[in-house]
């Protein structure tokens, strides 16, 4: 609880103790996976995508605040450590302040909860043949 007093930043780790804060991987192509990203990012709320620099495999966005002047600044690193398999960590910290109360562990929460990979249908689509 103390660390929320403190913190400005939190980020993705092969083994974080929050399951949900653990690095991302998947079957895919850094291409796929950029695209996926950007699918995600737009469909959030109060969420911007700054800078996109596919080459090195990472995006830059922005999350603000629903009150306030508060701006949070996300980075999503795409790597591809094997042909077809990608591994997709995001780092958030908090522009200015000192600490976050630990919401740069749910923007990364909400950025990879919903994360689809392009492959597979969005949660809720229809995926079923229309009958006539």
């Amino acid at each position: 609880m103390l660390a929320w007093l403190f913190e400005h930043r939190a980020e993705t780790h092969p083994q974080h103790r929050d399951a949900r804060l653990r690095t991302l991987e998947w079957k895919a192509g850094t291409g796929d996976a950029l695209e996926a990203v950007r699918r995600r990012i737009a469909a959030l709320p109060r969420w911007r995508l700054v800078y996109d620099a596919p080459a090195t495999g990472r995006l830059y966005a922005e999350r603000r605040a629903r009150f306030g002047r508060i701006v949070d600044e996300v980075v999503v690193i795409i790597r591809a450590p094997a042909e077809n398999r990608v591994e997709i960590d995001v780092i958030s910290r908090a522009r200015a302040g000192v600490g976050d109360f630990g919401r740069n562990a749910r923007n990364i929460r909400e950025l990879l909860g919903g994360l689809v990979p392009l492959d597979r249908p969005l949660p809720g689509a229809f995926s079923g043949e229309l009958e006539t």
